[in-house]
């Protein structure tokens, strides 16, 4: 299987700096600070599905006799699980930036 790297330092592409990118169109290198940029066609239409799903995910969450710590952590656990995905899809490649393609 076919992973990027940072076009720069060869490094691998880490979860937390995924995490930590306060903007999802670009991520530094965890060891280089050099910013990978990540395709606008693919990041942007991402961004607004993930955005549609969590605002209608929370007036579910409302409309459920839940507390707010219990809505909190269900939000939070479905927030990681879709940042992974999104890292596991940029390393892999499926979604396009500009980390340079290895094989393993």
């Amino acid at each position: 299987m076919s992973m990027r790297q940072c076009p720069c330092c060869q490094s691998d592409l880490t979860f937390i700096s995924v995490l930590l990118a306060i903007n999802p169109m670009m991520i530094r290198c965890s060891h280089c600070k050099e910013s990978v940029k990540v395709n606008a066609m693919y990041a942007l239409p991402i961004v607004v599905i993930v955005f549609s799903m969590a605002m209608g995910g929370w007036f579910y969450l409302e409309s459920q006799a839940l507390t707010l710590p219990t809505k909190l952590a269900v939000v939070g656990i479905l927030g990681l699980i879709i940042e992974y995905a999104y890292f596991a899809g940029l390393r892999r490649g499926i979604i396009k930036s500009t980390l340079i393609e290895i094989d393993e």
